[in-house]
């Protein structure tokens, strides 16, 4: 019975391996359907980068907190 397991293991590993392969030829020789349409809309949406952007916080240099002191480090001598 090990026999068996040992024979169709390998077997079915290259049956998979031819299969992806076929697979990945089928894919790359099918052209891709839309190409037009997301160039379209990504020229949109870069040109209205130019226009109106979302609102951002502006941030300004705090000064320290005066109830916290600064860590002092051990004198190594």
């Amino acid at each position: 019975m090990s026999w068996l397991l040992v024979a169709l293991v390998p077997a079915l590993l290259m049956l998979v391996a031819v299969g992806l392969g076929r697979l990945e030829n089928w894919l790359a020789t099918e052209r891709p359907t839309g190409t037009r349409d997301t160039l379209n809309g990504l020229q949109r949406r870069l040109a209205s980068l130019d226009g109106d952007r979302l609102p951002t916080r502006v941030y300004s240099q705090h000064a320290t907190n005066p109830g916290f002191h600064t860590t002092r480090h051990a004198n190594r001598v």
